[in-house]
């Protein structure tokens, strides 16, 4: 990266005196202020519900009724909710949001987290919406099986066994409290009791089978955001977890997927993941360009940033030498919720931005009013400058959520952040659009749709290469603290100017190369699999005949190996056949009705996939 670096510097040094951002909030037509008096809740997801190419932006409400901005390709947003058909939030305290094509229809659902209802006085379920795909939506969390009840905070979308349909992991935040006072009664600690958290199976049917505790993950803390990163690279979502009251309950948690084994394996403790404190939020990214995910965990007090060690499998704290900690103003603390790293200039490198915002809380660990939000700009040589209020971005209201998208489509990432009713000073409060400003830095970005892969494409990784230059990023379900990003893979590019590849990695195991892709332009690949293998294969080592295929009739299998590993799909991608194969010539029977399928082939060395057609 040194070529890089040298050309990205001088332009972070020109960035540094300019305006990055401008608040379009007004002109947009966005106007909406998250009521709760704890001061909890505040999520934003970006998301084309209407699937005409532009972003949507959803708010939640908390105890106000959420809000869907209908993005006009204009630069103005036209409030949504009641033509929609998502009025129904105003019965419930609203915490968090996520979203994705849990049916594979091409329409994005919303899952809604909650924590009481609209007065405060019970527990309520969460919500499932169902994209309908004229506009609307329906609420069908009752036939889904989303009945069950507590504190739920965020939630990630993800394919965790990797069956093409995407389940959804919710954090539980707290039960019971309880307290650690001195010898004078004074509280100088915590004990609470939390919430199990709940996984949601997708049964394929727009029907979800909970089942959190048989794979290992009710967890135990009082979540607050978390992500799902495969950490490990072996193509199966890992879960990280930023937990509040860590020193004294149960601390952040890295938690590792051992599919096809339905069950996690805790890490958190030797992987130097496992920090206590009051973990508010979640960045995931690739800071160095190393081709391994870093993360920014935000707290009440010193957030922290963590750098993967690949050598060691271990990562390693480089808040105070980063320039990110922003602990506090004097004796008070500051507090950061939502973050991203989002390369904002183009340079080439990912920078960093965190909501902040006061919350309530005992007199050892009491933290500013006046919290600015923050933009710590990447130096390349993992340090980071404050470029907060020359930015113009350095909101000092009550934030929670944050997520980005480039919702102009200029290329350059915008930022949405929720603001939520300020009870100290009633003019900064409410949610907020930026604009990025930048004009100069290449830059290329892909949306990604899934075809045996769920239709979201949640879990793929892109790596891009130019010269001796390479790049990596990562297609997550949530992050940031009850929110999610927009579903965009973007590069910042600075002056290169030719990509020499990107390689996708699909969630099901194939590889995608593209050669040379325009820069300066948002590009959509749908998983082919035609095409879509790992390196150039004699097509003759491969045989599947006949095609068509009579209903049946044996199919025949010639593969390059002694065994191998034989899937079905239907094109809409769900699974309907596996068996091992077991000589290098084989016969099955897939009993399967007429119609179009796909056909993967695995072995140790080599995989293929192809369609074939089976007839009456």
């Amino acid at each position: 990266m040194r070529l890089i670096l040298s050309v990205a510097t001088l332009v972070l040094c020109f960035h540094l005196k300019a305006q990055q951002f401008s608040d379009v909030t007004n002109e947009a037509e966005i106007s909406h202020l998250p009521i709760h008096q704890s001061l909890m809740g505040g999520g934003v997801v970006w998301l084309d519900y209407d699937s005409d190419g532009n972003e949507d932006l959803y708010f939640s409400g908390c105890r106000v009724r959420d809000v869907l901005y209908r993005n006009n390709g204009d630069g103005t947003f036209s409030n949504a909710t009641f033509s929609a058909g998502l009025t129904f939030t105003d019965s419930f305290n609203t915490m968090g949001a996520v979203q994705g094509d849990l049916n594979n229809d091409g329409f994005p659902e919303l899952f809604i987290t909650t924590w009481e209802n609209s007065t405060g006085l019970e527990l309520v379920r969460n919500i499932l919406y169902l994209n309908n795909g004229d506009g609307t939506f329906t609420d069908i969390s009752a036939e889904a099986g989303f009945m069950d009840e507590s504190w739920s905070t965020s939630a990630v979308m993800l394919d965790i066994n990797l069956d093409g349909f995407l389940d959804i992991y919710v954090l539980n935040y707290m039960e019971e409290t309880g307290f650690i006072l001195d010898d004078d009664g004074v509280t100088v600690g915590f004990d609470h009791d939390c919430y199990d958290n709940y996984l949601y199976l997708n049964n394929g049917d727009l029907t979800f089978t909970e089942s959190a505790e048989s794979y290992g993950l009710l967890s135990g803390g009082c979540g607050l955001a978390l992500s799902a990163s495969d950490v490990d690279k072996d193509g199966d979502p890992d879960l990280q977890i930023a937990n509040d009251f860590g020193e004294f309950i149960t601390p952040n948690q890295l938690l590792i997927n051992n599919f096809p084994d339905p069950t996690f394996t805790d890490v958190s403790m030797e992987s130097g993941f496992d920090l206590g404190m009051y973990g508010m939020g979640i960045a995931v990214g690739d800071i160095d360009n190393d081709l391994d995910q870093d993360f920014y965990i935000t707290n009440m007090g010193k957030n922290e940033l963590l750098t993967y060690e690949s050598d060691a499998d271990t990562y390693t704290n480089i808040t105070n030498e980063s320039g990110t900690a922003n602990s506090g103003n004097g004796e008070l603390l500051y507090t950061s919720w939502g973050d991203m790293f989002m390369d904002v200039d183009n340079d080439g490198f990912m920078d960093l931005f965190s909501a902040n915002g006061h919350m309530s809380a005992a007199a050892f660990i009491q933290n500013v009013q006046d919290d600015p939000d923050k933009l710590f700009m990447n130096n390349g040589d993992l340090t980071f400058t404050d470029n907060s209020e020359e930015s113009g971005i350095d909101y000092r209201g009550i934030c929670r959520g944050a997520a980005y998208s480039d919702y102009n489509s200029d290329g350059f990432l915008d930022i949405a952040v929720s603001g939520i009713q300020n009870p100290f000073f009633s003019e900064l409060q409410g949610v907020k659009l930026y604009k990025n400003l930048n004009t100069s830095g290449n830059w290329i970005a892909l949306t990604l749709e899934g075809v045996v892969s769920n239709r979201s494409a949640f879990g793929s990784k892109v790596t891009l290469y130019s010269g001796g230059n390479s790049f990596y990023r990562e297609l997550l379900g949530g992050s940031s603290h009850l929110s999610q990003n927009q579903s965009l893979i973007h590069f910042g590019l600075g002056e290169i100017q030719e990509i020499d590849s990107l390689v996708i990695s699909w969630p099901n195991g194939l590889y995608q190369t593209v050669i040379h892709p325009e820069l300066n332009t948002r590009h959509h690949f749908i998983e082919d699999y035609s095409s879509g293998i790992s390196e150039k294969i004699d097509p003759n080592l491969f045989l599947v005949y006949p095609s068509p295929l009579m209903t049946g009739q044996e199919l025949t299998l010639k593969l390059p190996e002694e065994s191998g590993i034989l899937e079905v799909y239907e094109m809409g991608g769900k699974l309907v056949y596996s068996c091992i194969l077991q000589n290098k010539v084989d016969r099955v029977n897939l009993a399967l009705s007429s119609g179009i399928y796909l056909i993967k082939l695995k072995t140790e060395k080599h995989q293929w996939v192809e369609k074939i057609h089976i007839t009456e």
